[in-house]
């Protein structure tokens, strides 16, 4: 994606994750560049289903495992539950160390930083006594990874919102299985 203005456009070459790719294309699609919010609305129902997207992908990492069941004996339910901790337990231990031991970030967790704290996210990943230094820590790596870029402020929140509304559809498949 690129940022002209505040006009986004899709770049050549589709990512290797399905779901990044059915974005991409859907951005293709498009006739004009259009600023970052009608993507933020539009891309979730182009994305659908996004849950089952997310679960097979992880599925066929041997991350999750897919179930089928029926609801009252008459609705079908797929449910994800986690058959691989160690993705999720390298991540907390990879947010922790940035987060509450003050580790430099990677640009992969620096964007996950930044997103995490958007959405209000980092107090949960932390313990109490940790939360006030790790909601000041990602907003300060927020803030250096928005100056690193080179789009306006509003263009970076509408495309955060969007890699947000990816990222909590991934993580909350691995989350809800491991509980």
């Amino acid at each position: 994606m690129a940022a002209d203005g505040k006009a986004l456009t899709a770049l050549a070459g589709a990512p290797s994750h399905p779901l990044l790719a059915s974005a991409h294309a859907e951005l293709l699609k498009s006739e004009k560049p259009r600023t970052a919010q009608p993507w933020v609305n539009r891309l979730p129902a182009a994305l659908k289903p996004i849950r089952s997207g997310v679960g097979q992908s992880r599925a066929e990492r041997g991350v999750l495992a897919e179930r089928h069941r029926k609801v009252l004996g008459l609705f079908p339910a797929t449910s994800w539950p986690e058959v691989d901790p160690e993705p999720e337990r390298e991540l907390r231990h990879r947010l922790t160390c940035v987060l509450v031991e003050d580790a430099l970030p990677d640009p992969r967790t620096t964007v996950l930083v930044s997103l995490l704290s958007a959405l209000g996210l980092v107090r949960r990943l932390v313990d109490k006594e940790h939360r006030k230094h790790s909601d000041k820590r990602a907003k300060d790596i927020a803030r250096e990874c928005a100056t690193a870029t080179a789009t306006s402020a509003a263009v970076s929140r509408s495309v955060h919102a969007v890699q947000s509304a990816i990222i909590v559809a991934v993580m909350i498949p691995t989350c809800t299985a491991a509980n």
